[in-house]
């Protein structure tokens, strides 16, 4: 097994979660003289022999292109979880822009249910939003801090701030329930909270565990094999629906 780490230019860490999962099997192959996973670095994905042995990491862009040329297989954005919609605090619709049902001129952001990053992921605009179906959310606007939780077989490992100096801290006990109640969750994954001065804590989104910065995550015991599970698990979600 081996992961296949994307080079960009003459950087071979060129993100943070690639640095910490390089760092992080040089701790294992020092804890333990029996690991085994290689590294392969490489700036631009190919057919491979051996693609079921092979663990692709670098941006979304670089590990789609690896399962589109070796399997066929698109990933999919989380976004928000249907379970999880009563914990964002906020209205969540998906559908077609032309069925979105806005009530006292509420902004509302879209994201694509079918492309993680498009182009045209943002707040509502008829000119950018004219096709295809989005998850719909509404508009935020107090809001003074963002914070990542890293979750691995359903235990928070690490909570992370992101946006902003450290003011506040998110509600735990919320972020334990959420945790607790998202339902058909990945094994590993991440899951973005927001502080808003008038809501307190909330749900943004949620992430498979690819491609996602890690803000000083750094649990290099279990790193590898949090890459590893989440990128088989959606490698075979992904398969399951496309054959379906």
């Amino acid at each position: 097994m081996k992961f296949l780490i994307q080079n960009i230019g003459n950087k071979s860490a060129a993100f943070d979660f690639v640095f910490h999962l390089e760092k992080a099997i040089e701790y294992q192959y020092w804890l333990d003289e029996n690991f085994n996973v290689k590294i392969e670095h490489t700036s631009v994905p190919i057919k491979y022999v051996d693609a079921d042995d092979i663990i692709p990491v670098g941006s979304v862009e670089f590990v789609s292109d690896f399962l589109q040329i070796n399997y066929g297989l698109i990933p999919i954005p989380l976004n928000v979880p249907v379970s999880l919609y009563p914990y964002t605090k906020r209205n969540i619709q998906i559908g077609e822009l032309k069925l979105l049902e806005i009530k006292d001129n509420t902004m509302y952001y879209a994201k694509s249910t079918k492309k993680i990053k498009h182009n045209n992921n943002g707040i509502v605009t008829k000119e950018l939003h004219e096709e295809g179906i989005w998850q719909f959310s509404s508009f935020i606007p107090d809001v003074i801090e963002e914070w990542r939780g890293f979750v691995f077989g359903g235990k928070l490992l690490d909570i992370r701030r992101y946006l902003n100096e450290i003011e506040n801290y998110p509600d735990m006990k919320f972020v334990r329930e959420v945790i607790a109640n998202y339902k058909d969750a990945p094994c590993s994954y991440t899951i973005d909270f927001g502080i808003s001065s008038s809501l307190g804590t909330f749900v943004i989104e949620v992430h498979d565990f690819f491609s996602c910065g890690l803000y000083g995550f750094e649990r290099y015991d279990l790193l590898p094999a949090m890459f590893i599970r989440s990128f088989f698990e959606m490698k075979k979600k992904l398969t399951s629906e496309y054959i379906t």
